[in-house]
């Protein structure tokens, strides 16, 4: 009976193992890693605001727009919001995509169609854009297998203030990656 304890603490070990793989990206990274509570200086989350998805719950979030997430690797996410300066409010969907290949693309096919495209300083078009929109600003991001998507509201028009905020949580996220 001795070598049957050891044997299941070892079972255990692994499984455990094969479960913190899973949910870390290549870099080592973590998808709970990747939320935003107090880090960046002038955002807090809102209470309440953040949620947990697998593909089956993002059709209940997106009206519509699920499958073309899912048909390029969404694994899993998350999506919060956040107050920050003034009236400014974000809405922040992060996702694990399976691979920088798959976060990639999806940021492509954002991109796509678009007839105003503005970069974020520091940060190249290929893998960050932020589109205007009357009213806000949306950027789609991928950092390592993670695709993110930042609504950016209640700023009024003023680009160069939007693009430092938004610059904020790319930088955040980079320093996670570092």
């Amino acid at each position: 009976m001795k070598p049957v304890i050891p044997l299941f603490s070892t079972v255990i070990l692994l499984c455990l193992s094969v479960i913190v793989i899973a949910e870390t990206g290549s870099s080592g990274v973590s998808l709970d890693n990747l939320r935003i509570r107090k880090q960046i200086a002038g955002w807090r989350e809102d209470k309440g605001s953040f949620m947990k998805f697998g593909p089956e719950k993002l059709f209940e979030l997106i009206n519509g727009g699920a499958p073309e997430y899912i048909d390029r690797g969404m694994v899993r996410g998350f999506v919060q919001r956040l107050s920050g300066p003034g009236s400014a409010s974000v809405e922040l969907f992060t996702e694990d995509f399976g691979s920088h290949e798959n976060a990639g693309e999806m940021v492509q096919i954002k991109k796509q169609d678009r007839d105003t495209l503005i970069s974020l300083p520091d940060f190249d078009t290929a893998t960050v854009a932020v589109i205007p929109l009357i009213g806000a600003f949306v950027v789609y991001g991928a950092i390592d297998r993670y695709y993110f998507e930042i609504t950016l509201s209640g700023l009024g028009s003023s680009g160069s203030e939007a693009l430092t905020e938004l610059k904020k949580f790319f930088l955040f996220y980079r320093g996670v990656f570092e």
